[in-house]
């Protein structure tokens, strides 16, 4: 009997405390933000309104019509468009064909183009139509490999002998860029630059033997680096922006440029694979390193 009045004491707790919970909860009413109305220049208008900007969405370019973006979301893409950016980097794929005695040298040994790659970055002192930076080209110049086998399995030995030639533009240049804007959110940058720094002409003989039990390696390297110096015109234009609220944007540009490079007369070693010998083949040259170089790649600007 007191087992069951206790139990039922207990019950009417119970419902008595949540038929009082659910009266609170009912009388309670939700609380959301509120936009304030925007006064005065754009600055205090992204600052009342704060919260409700999406920090770190990414967003479409502003579009009329757009119904995706708040029209704060627009005023702010409007001011991020007009800032400048400062920092480019990107990387090209090069061409490159020698000039004068250069030209003549390469000729006579079946060398007149070579291809590679390009990286490059700058500064720019935007809104001054003026930008510094640095070009580094990877120029392949000839390379070729081959390869012996010594005794039976299990206990082959490899011998691999392999010549390759690099020539390495390293430059810094100055360039003017003014910024073309046909439409909002695209643009168009012609430059034209001067530039100067050295050539590094590489080339080198490794031996390589690979056996059961050891791997040993030796290598004959020669390098020279004479001054150039040049001028190039080209011209960026806008593939791509990127919108990150409330503060960065950035561009992808399709960059297209040629280059004439002047170069110092010095003297340097090209290595080839003589197929009559069945041997390296060293040749020690003279003369300048002027070259022509087309590039085109991709530049990031950020």
């Amino acid at each position: 009997m007191l087992r069951g009045t206790g139990f039922l004491l207990l019950c009417i707790v119970f419902v008595s405390t949540f038929s009082a919970h659910q009266s609170v909860s009912a009388q309670e009413t939700p609380r959301g933000n509120s936009r304030g109305n925007a006064q005065g220049t754009l600055s205090s208008r992204i600052t009342q309104n704060s919260s409700n900007i999406r920090a770190g969405e990414e967003v479409p370019p502003a579009i009329p019509g757009d119904s995706t973006l708040s029209d704060i979301d627009r005023e702010i893409i409007a001011v991020l468009r007009t800032r400048p950016i400062r920092w480019f980097a990107g990387i090209a794929l090069v061409n490159s064909a020698p000039s004068g005695e250069f030209r003549q040298v390469m000729d006579s040994i079946g060398k007149s183009t070579f291809w590679g790659f390009q990286l490059h970055g700058g500064y720019s002192f935007e809104p001054l139509p003026v930008a510094v930076g640095m070009n580094m080209d990877f120029l392949f110049a000839g390379s070729s490999t081959r390869t012996w086998v010594r005794g039976s399995f299990p206990f082959r030995t490899f011998d691999t002998v392999r010549v390759t030639n690099l020539i390495l533009p390293i430059s810094v240049f100055a360039r003017v860029q003014p910024v073309l804007t046909p439409t909002a959110g695209w643009s168009i940058k012609p430059y034209f630059e001067g530039f100067a720094g050295l050539t590094v002409l590489t080339s080198t003989i490794s031996f390589i033997t690979d056996s059961p039990t050891s791997r040993q390696n030796s290598s004959d390297n020669d390098a020279a680096a004479p001054l150039h110096y040049g001028v190039s015109a080209g011209i960026q234009i806008q593939l791509a922006e990127s919108l990150v609220l409330p503060t960065q944007r950035t561009l992808v540009m399709l960059d297209i440029r040629g280059r004439y490079m002047a170069g110092a007369s010095t003297d340097y070693r090209l290595v080839s694979w003589n197929d009559a010998i069945n041997a390296p083949q060293s040749s020690y040259l003279r003369s300048t390193t002027g070259m022509m170089l087309w590039s085109a790649g991709v530049t990031v600007s950020f």
